[in-house]
């Protein structure tokens, strides 16, 4: 799409450091919006003067905001205001157990869509003069974008849910088990436990067994994530896998999927293995006004792939939010 320069796998890290990090460092804002004491919500906005539309890009369970600076780079040259927000359990936005910042936790998962519209009435809204906000989330963000257009089926005109989690994989432990099992927990004062027991931030195993395709990108996001210890959650708690699973099945429920007004592209990675594609294509029977594109040789994380599904990547969801 003209205007649009997509990052090449050669000197990936190169051009991010020297150029598309200073540039966005240039028209940043950034703070903390505080829906209730002592809860933070950490937020970046990036802010060209002139701008068709704003939108916030939700990142996914255990994930940081620096992996979404890159698609930052391209809605801000497409002419979009954009806000990052580290959501609740990651980065430096509040925790429940503030001590241990390897835990990713959550006492309901509305929490994460209340803090979504609290960002959108208390700081987007500021910036976006009058004009259209859109969401964009991946994975777990996929399904808070999901849910916060069922909460609030007229703030938002159109949204694109990246590889959504609306059914989780869940290896090899039927759902109704590991819900039941999780509940247990819960009610018997062990909703903080670590799923894994995983108290310690562990390199990933591999480019090999990752979700991405661009191994330059991948091992981008690993180095940083090394280098900052608020990017290394790496472990749910019980009571953030009880609400998880639960969020799901409301999700993709008939009574709340057509309450959605909102125009939504759906865009599903055909080799996703981490979260079930059916959940989405039961989504997509009840929501009005929804598409799908399926990336057929992709992995769960569409936007890291190399160049050329990149390129048909955001250019279809560009399409989609000007058409």
């Amino acid at each position: 799409m003209a205007g649009v320069v997509y990052l090449r796998e050669e000197n990936y890290e190169k051009v991010m450091r020297e150029e598309v990090l200073p540039y966005l460092e240039r028209i940043k804002v950034s703070g903390y919006a505080r829906r209730i004491h002592r809860r933070k919500i950490y937020y970046e906005g990036f802010l060209p003067e002139e701008f068709q539309a704003s939108v916030i890009l939700l990142h996914g369970y255990s994930e940081c905001m620096e992996k979404y600076k890159e698609a930052a780079y391209y809605f801000v040259q497409h002419g979009y205001r954009v806000f990052l927000m580290d959501q609740v359990g990651h980065g430096k936005s509040y925790r429940y157990v503030e001590e241990d910042p390897y835990l990713i936790h959550v006492d309901h998962f509305e929490e994460y869509v209340i803090d979504v519209h609290y960002m959108i009435e208390s700081v987007v809204k500021g910036y976006a003069a009058d004009k259209p906000i859109y969401l964009y989330g991946h994975s777990m963000g996929g399904a808070v974008a999901a849910y916060y257009l069922e909460l609030y089926p007229n703030s938002v005109k159109k949204a694109v849910l990246s590889s959504p989690m609306m059914k989780m994989r869940l290896g090899r432990y039927p759902e109704l088990f590991v819900r039941v099992l999780a509940g247990f927990k819960v009610r018997r004062g062990h909703k903080y436990d670590h799923l894994n027991k995983t108290k310690s931030y562990k390199t990933p195993e591999g480019f090999e067994k990752s979700s991405a395709a661009s191994r330059a990108r991948y091992l981008y996001t690993c180095q940083y994530i090394k280098e900052h210890k608020e990017y290394q959650t790496c472990d749910s708690s019980y009571g953030w896998v009880y609400q998880a699973v639960r969020a799901c099945r409301r999700i993709i429920s008939p009574l709340w999927a057509s309450r959605i007004k909102a125009d939504v592209l759906l865009c599903q990675a055909g080799r996703d293995m981490t979260v079930k594609n059916g959940g989405q294509n039961k989504f997509l029977t009840y929501v009005k006004h929804a598409r799908l594109e399926v990336f057929p040789d992709s992995g769960h994380e569409i936007f890291m792939g190399e160049e050329e599904q990149i390129r048909s990547y955001w250019n279809k969801i560009f399409m989609f939010f000007e058409s």
